[in-house]
């Protein structure tokens, strides 16, 4: 099991020899993803024959695994794969735990029903919850840590029972965590500014990739940081609360590092990059970037569900912990091999060649 120094920073074993240029100053959570979701097999020509094999290391959050299964969904028949297997990898063990709990909840919600997408999207990305959704939340973590895991049948899956280990005990850490919202804003903005970030530059440049294209002068306006801008003052509210809505009865305890119970998502963290950009229209119709996003994040869970109980394809994430150059060069069963390998940024640190002999030859 990963453990702890006394800045709550994971004592981690790295095989990569860059490991403390990569993190010099301790580990920062990436809880919500910092670029647009996208589909891993877009690339792929795909059968009904196929068992395919996914992995991604690094992953953040399930942005790209809701996708991934959202995009296939939308295949032809005869060009949905039997079965995909996801195995998700990433060095912070509050990011994996936190992956089940998301997976859990898309999994049992009714994406017809606004009020269960208000959860999973609060839950996801807001710092602070109603004290109905916390009660919810807890819950949830409640049957996670009575759930058996174990057997070909589960959706979850945990080959490595420390993994699982760990995960009870942010599960349990999580679950009696009841920190005041007001503490916790004061210490997420003394990092945001500790980092010499200026609000009004992260709102302008997130304001930039809002929409798609920008083809005629009188759309300038949506780039412009006004008060009239309507984006413009959602933006700078998620920026300012680290939530997209004005509750603050009690803290999002899947945000807060487990165990030393401080704030360490990454400073850059926002809610709304998973999603952009948008087309102007989508924009003009929901009238704020939370509805557009909510509106995209239903589409995906209905079509997420919808395959994942479609018996013609089976759905199974695999959870794994740990730095992914020692995952690919020991972590793994020695004849598993992958269809696609999503590096994130890894590769941008240490190449390729690593985690290339995973790949499975084509036929």
């Amino acid at each position: 099991m990963t453990k702890y120094d006394s800045q709550g920073v994971p004592v981690l074993s790295f095989h990569n020899p860059a490991g403390t240029i990569l993190y010099p100053t301790g580990l920062y959570t990436y809880a919500m993803g910092n670029t647009r979701g996208r589909d891993l097999t877009e690339l792929l020509g795909t059968s009904t024959e196929q068992h395919l094999d996914l992995l991604l290391l690094a992953s953040g959050d399930v942005r790209n695994v809701l996708c991934t299964v959202s995009e296939l969904s939308l295949r032809k028949p005869h060009e949905r794969p039997k079965s995909l297997k996801f195995y998700l990898n990433d060095y912070d063990p509050t990011v994996v735990a936190r992956n089940a709990v998301l997976l859990e909840v898309a999994c049992a919600i009714n994406p017809d029903i606004t009020a269960d997408m208000d959860f999973l999207w609060n839950i996801w990305y807001n710092l602070a919850l109603s004290k109905a959704h916390f009660d919810r939340l807890r819950d949830i973590l409640s049957e996670l840590l009575e759930r058996n895991f174990e057997g070909d049948e589960s959706f979850l899956m945990f080959p490595d029972s420390a993994v699982l280990r760990e995960c009870h005990a942010i599960w349990k850490d999580w679950i009696d965590l009841d920190l005041e919202v007001k503490s916790v804003q004061e210490e997420r903005n003394r990092l945001i500014e500790d980092k010499g970030i200026k609000i009004d530059s992260q709102c302008l440049s997130l304001l930039t990739q809002t929409v798609m294209a920008i083809n005629e002068f009188e759309e300038l306006d949506i780039l412009f940081p006004t008060p009239s801008n309507p984006f413009y003052k959602e933006i700078k509210h998620w920026y300012s609360e680290g939530s997209t809505s004005n509750e603050s009865e009690k803290t999002n305890p899947t945000l807060i590092r487990p165990f030393v119970h401080k704030w360490k998502q990454h400073y850059n963290s926002c809610a709304f990059e998973s999603y952009l950009p948008f087309e102007r229209q989508d924009l003009t119709r929901c009238k704020s970037l939370t509805a557009a996003c909510k509106e995209n994040l239903t589409s995906m869970v209905k079509s997420f569900q919808q395959q994942k109980q479609n018996h013609s394809t089976t759905v199974q994430v695999t959870l794994w912990t740990g730095d992914a150059l020692g995952l690919c060069t020991s972590g793994f069963p020695p004849d598993l091999l992958f269809d696609v390998i999503d590096t994130s940024n890894v590769s941008d640190h240490i190449g390729f060649a690593e985690c290339s002999h995973l790949l499975r030859p084509k036929a």
